[in-house]
C-alpha cells in the first residue's frame, strides 16, 4: 500500500472508521480519496456519514457528506479531504510518488 494511502487508513482507524483508502493522483477525480469498505453499509449509515461530516470530509461539489454521496448503498465514496488531513498524508507524497512532479 502507497505510504499516502496507508496514513490515511492509519488516520481512519484511529477516527473509528475500518475502510480502505486510495488517494486519485490522475483523471476527473484529482486530488480527492476514494474510501470504501464493502462490508459497511452508507445509505442508512447516519452515523458514518456524521463521523465523516466531522471530520471535514466533502462531497465532489464541497458540500457535506450525505446519503448519495456513497456508491450503490455500500460504504464507497469519493471525497475532499480538509487540508489538515491532506497535509498529515501527503507529506511525503511529492518524494514517493516522482510521476507527480
Amino acid at each position: 500500500m502507497r505510504t499516502e494511502n496507508q496514513k490515511m487508513k492509519t488516520f481512519l482507524k484511529e477516527n473509528g472508521i475500518e475502510a480502505t483508502p486510495r488517494y486519485l493522483s490522475t483523471g476527473s477525480c484529482k486530488g480527492r480519496w476514494m474510501i470504501y469498505n464493502a462490508k459497511i453499509s452508507w445509505y442508512e449509515n447516519h452515523e458514518l456519514q456524521n463521523k465523516m461530516n466531522q471530520l471535514g470530509f466533502t462531497d465532489f461539489d464541497k458540500k457535506p457528506l450525505h446519503k448519495f454521496s456513497g456508491n450503490g448503498g455500500r460504504f464507497s465514496i469519493c471525497a475532499f479531504a480538509p487540508q489538515e488531513i491532506n497535509s498529515l498524508c501527503l507529506s511525503s507524497y511529492k518524494t514517493s510518488n516522482p510521476s507527480s512532479l
